[in-house]
């Protein structure tokens, strides 16, 4: 997904979670949202087939509408799924489930951090990691959440919020190998 994509999405799920909170319907909607995710997991083409711009736009919006009549959605969240059809986003639907989550949380006081690694973290790894994004955060109750890529080389990832901070073995030689490159 290009960086663009990414903050239209981010951009949309804040603008929905405001008039969620507004409306008293913040946990309502990312369950609601969940919901939504699980359909288009379970068909993902479907989700491929209303982006592409084969049919007309009111066809792939209704189309939403009858799905959306299926997870039980009110005006706003079915408004929303036909900016992500109008704007060819609705292939990203978990990702944008996944920034109204998070901004949820964040609101909340919690921060997720997700961390890759291709091996459990030690304690004392996990801890260290913990203490120094409490200073970039203070106040908020970190939630970390660990991944496992086996082809991870060494090293982690970690991604918090909108950045990447790539500490693994091979982010370190890609950084190297652009610096002699330059």
């Amino acid at each position: 997904m290009t960086q663009k994509a990414r903050r239209a999405l981010k951009k949309l799920a804040r603008v929905l979670l405001d008039m969620a909170i507004a409306n008293g319907k913040a946990d309502d909607y990312e369950a609601r949202l969940g919901e939504v995710e699980k359909v288009f997991k379970r068909q993902p083409k479907v989700a491929k087939f209303l982006d592409a711009p084969l049919f007309e736009l009111k066809e792939r919006t209704d189309t939403v509408r009858l799905l959306a009549g299926s997870c039980n959605l009110d005006d706003l969240l079915v408004k929303t799924l036909e900016l992500l059809v109008e704007q060819s986003l609705l292939y990203a639907i978990s990702d944008f489930v996944g920034m109204y989550s998070a901004l949820l949380m964040e609101r909340k006081g919690i921060l997720e951090v997700e961390v890759v690694t291709s091996v459990p973290l030690k304690q004392a790894d996990r801890d260290a990691i913990l203490d120094a994004l409490k200073l970039l955060y203070p106040g908020l109750s970190l939630h970390l959440k660990e991944v496992r890529d086996p082809e991870l080389l060494g090293g982690f990832v970690l991604y918090v919020e909108d950045r990447e901070v790539d500490l693994s073995l091979l982010g370190e030689l890609d950084q190297l190998l652009s610096w002699m490159m330059a």
